[in-house]
């Protein structure tokens, strides 16, 4: 009888061992896993319409634009984390950011897609909306402005700039993620 426990304890640390050692290889497998980016269209609240590289266009400095919702790779963009709160919208056809030009900090400064350098200028908050509006605000860090429809315009070609949170207008700084 006392041989019992020792094999006894001997087979428990073994199943323990064995089945941390499976646990251990599956985590091992599943960090290895390369994670899916998922693709969005950014729909404009005010509009309808969504943010778009036009012409397809694979330039840095070619300024974006909201344009009717067509599913094309220049209206699909990903979020890449950049911290806890901020992210690079980064564009499916060309691969590059939505940036502010040149870090501009005035009102109506033009975003345009520029390579991803994960400066101030290219990293974006989103802000959620108040109550009865679907969407967030897109907030540059380094201005702490909102992404906008040029002049509030809902027709297509329209430009995408940045402007003060909250102002004149400000539905066409709300973004919808589909």
């Amino acid at each position: 009888m006392t041989n019992a426990t020792p094999r006894r304890a001997g087979r428990v640390v073994v199943a323990v061992a064995t089945a941390l050692g499976a646990s251990l290889v599956g985590l091992s497998a599943a960090v290895a896993q390369p994670q899916a980016v998922t693709y969005y269209t950014v729909t404009n609240y005010n509009s309808g319409r969504c943010l778009d590289v036009p012409e397809s266009a694979t330039d840095d400095g070619h300024g974006l634009e909201q344009y009717s919702c067509n599913g094309g790779r220049n209206q699909q963009w990903a979020l890449q984390l950049v911290d806890s709160n901020y992210y690079l919208l980064v564009n499916l056809n060309s691969g590059k950011c939505a940036d502010v030009r040149q870090s501009s900090q005035d009102d109506n400064a033009v975003v345009n897609q520029y390579g991803c350098t994960r400066s101030p200028n290219q990293q974006w908050l989103l802000r959620a909306a108040p109550a009865g509006v679907n969407g967030v605000q897109l907030v540059a860090r380094h201005s702490a402005k909102c992404m906008a429809v040029a002049n509030a315009s809902q027709s297509d070609k329209a430009g995408i700039v940045q402007s003060t949170c909250g102002t004149t207008a400000a539905y066409s700084q709300y973004w919808q993620f589909n």
